[in-house]
């Protein structure tokens, strides 16, 4: 009978103390786990990503040489488009492909000139016209993506711009470019700084006379 209780007693101890209850509380949390990832799991997955898809900003979308150039030419429909040229790669006409797309293009990517000073854009024009840095063909826009290359023909037709309208391109640019400046702020004049007021009470000193200190002798 002893025997048979010391028996029990170990096998309560086994299956009831610390490791026993250690185990349980695993299997338990592992239990858990499975039902809820079997009953919540597929909705997680299931659930579209495009609340972490990327948007590129507004000003990213505006600030390309088609872009501009669209802007150039509502403002300015006299300067020539010059784009019939056909694309290399899909064999239709790419009107986009324009004078001023590619007058940007080589501005901005080719030279690598600043779009913001109006002194920058002059020395675009300069190249143009044959009085600034020499322009060659195989690096003009469009050379690999055109059939033919505009290079020629772009160059005679800002020729053909008069002063005026090459001085009005120059300004649009500048401002479609310029970014917007901050409000300034407002400059307040500080009050003026009041003198003391002086103490009436006081009464200037006078120096002594010659021969005062005779009057203290006795």
């Amino acid at each position: 009978m002893t025997r048979l209780l010391k028996n029990f007693s170990r096998w309560y101890r086994l299956f009831c103390g610390t490791p026993f209850k250690v185990f349980g509380y695993g299997a338990i949390a592992l239990v858990t786990f499975f039902g809820v990832y079997f009953i919540h799991g597929e909705k997680i997955i299931e659930q579209p990503s495009a609340s972490l898809s990327w948007n590129a900003p507004a000003f990213a979308q505006r600030f390309t040489p088609e872009t501009i150039a669209q802007q150039i030419y509502e403002q300015m429909p006299e300067i020539p488009k010059n784009n019939q040229y056909i694309s290399s790669n899909t064999g239709d006409v790419t009107p986009q492909h324009t004078l001023i797309s590619r007058f940007i293009r080589y501005h901005e990517y080719i030279k690598s000139r600043p779009v913001v000073y109006r002194l920058d854009w002059k020395l675009t024009l300069a190249d143009y016209l044959g009085y600034n840095e020499t322009m060659t063909q195989e690096r003009y826009p469009g050379f690999s993506t055109l059939t033919q290359n505009p290079f020629n023909e772009d160059r005679e037709l800002i020729r053909s711009l008069t002063r005026n309208q090459r001085n009005q391109l120059v300004d649009m640019l500048v401002s479609i470019y310029q970014p917007p400046t901050p409000p300034s702020e407002e400059i307040t004049d500080s009050p003026p700084i009041e003198n003391p007021p002086s103490d009436n009470n006081n009464t200037p000193s006078t120096l002594p006379r010659r021969g005062g200190a005779n009057l203290l002798m006795p």
